[in-house]
């Protein structure tokens, strides 16, 4: 008898810690689109754990996950999905989680169209400097992946506002604009020679340079990439 009360007291005293225990929620994320979609997930755990999951989903596949009570769960966009691999912490530039798991537990039910990838938009910490395009890039405008390498020059010579000039090719422009709203610096400007009119866009990651150029009377369109010049 003594020992029936004393395992007793035992589940007694115990209870109220199983009582303490938070449910998880599951998480069931539904692909309402056409195409295959990619759901890349980063989770902070309460305790500080930090994890991340992707899958593919195919058109109209349900997918289920469990998250314990309060973890932060953000739906990230490939940029953020690189950025996190590489071992950054995206809280750090204030980024909000897409949502928070229920303290209650419980299932949730997410269309994905509904969801908004969180994204490398906070102005604070990714709007670049319009100024760092200034100088010159070696660029290298083979046209084909098996061809020599064919170095040029494009300058950015003067950056007021959105707007730039500079030398591309050995051709000076002028009235090329730039947009310093996201990421990167993009820059999009025209040249011409005797064969008509070149496009020409492209963007600034760090110190290399992505572009591409089209020219619709040559029906020819050239992707291109260089670095900045050492000084």
């Amino acid at each position: 008898m003594k020992q029936f009360y004393s395992c007793l007291l035992l589940l007694l005293l115990a209870f109220p810690l199983f009582s303490q225990v938070k449910k998880e929620s599951i998480v069931c994320f539904v692909n309402d689109y056409t195409d295959v979609y990619h759901l890349a997930m980063i989770i902070y755990f309460p305790l500080g754990k930090q994890e991340t999951r992707v899958s593919d989903l195919e058109p109209g596949q349900e997918k289920e996950y469990s998250f314990p009570a309060g973890a932060e769960v953000y739906i990230i966009d490939a940029s953020l999905e690189r950025f996190a691999m590489s071992g950054k912490d995206i809280k750090a530039g204030g980024i909000k989680p897409s949502f928070v798991a229920a303290a209650e537990g419980g299932v949730m039910k997410y269309y994905l169209s509904s969801l908004v990838p969180r994204r490398m938009q906070n102005p604070s910490t990714n709007k670049p400097d319009a100024s760092s395009a200034l100088g010159k890039w070696i660029i290298d405008l083979r046209p084909s992946p098996e061809s020599e390498p064919y170095l040029k020059d494009f300058v950015f010579t003067k950056i007021e506002g959105d707007r730039f000039e500079g030398e591309f090719y050995g051709y000076p422009f002028m009235g090329g604009y730039l947009n310093t709203r996201w990421d990167k610096v993009y820059f999009a400007f025209t040249t011409q020679d005797q064969s008509g009119t070149y496009y020409h866009s492209g963007y600034i990651w760090k110190d290399e340079v992505f572009g591409i150029t089209l020219n619709e009377q040559r029906e020819f369109m050239l992707p291109w990439k260089g670095v900045r010049a050492k000084k």
